[in-house]
């Protein structure tokens, strides 16, 4: 696979998919959190309580992963995302409206916690972002074992 059909391939896969599974490391060691997550790019965006495990972590500026796969029977049907890089909680105000922008896009269904008493919730709830640093292809339906890596650089 060259590298504009691994870019379409992961994209595809990305806009097929709606939770990121993701894995951080903290005082309290290795957690991982499933989180629903809207794509800018390669950017990933999620929103979180910035009390949760996980957004606590993330607050100590380590690098953190992730998978994006289906449940598969057939091992040779195995296919998914393995990620690399860094999370972070928006604190800039343009950004945290693109995060949300790009959620609300996804998601329409989000539109309606902007009304209402639960505009007070998602007025306290951060918007994160992960910034891929690589992007690994999982593929068994070419070979077992096939993987084909994407790297975005340091």
């Amino acid at each position: 696979m060259n590298d504009t059909e691994l870019t379409e391939a992961i994209a595809g896969y990305l806009d097929n998919h709606t939770v990121f599974n993701l894995a951080t490391a903290g005082p309290q060691g290795p957690h991982a959190a499933s989180v629903f997550y809207a794509r800018r790019a390669f950017e990933l965006f999620w929103f979180s309580d910035a009390g949760t495990r996980h957004s606590r972590d993330l607050a100590r500026a380590v690098g953190c992963a992730g998978t994006i796969t289906d449940n598969a029977e057939d091992y040779s049907k195995i296919q998914g995302l393995q990620l690399q890089g860094v999370g972070e909680e928006l604190s800039d105000p343009a950004e945290k409206q693109t995060g949300l922008e790009t959620l609300m896009a996804r998601y329409p269904f989000l539109s309606e916690f902007t009304k209402g008493a639960q505009a007070a919730r998602m007025e306290s709830i951060s918007i994160y972002r992960f910034r891929p640093l690589s992007i690994t292809w999982i593929d068994n339906s070419v070979s077992f074992g096939f993987k084909q890596t994407l790297d975005f650089g340091s």
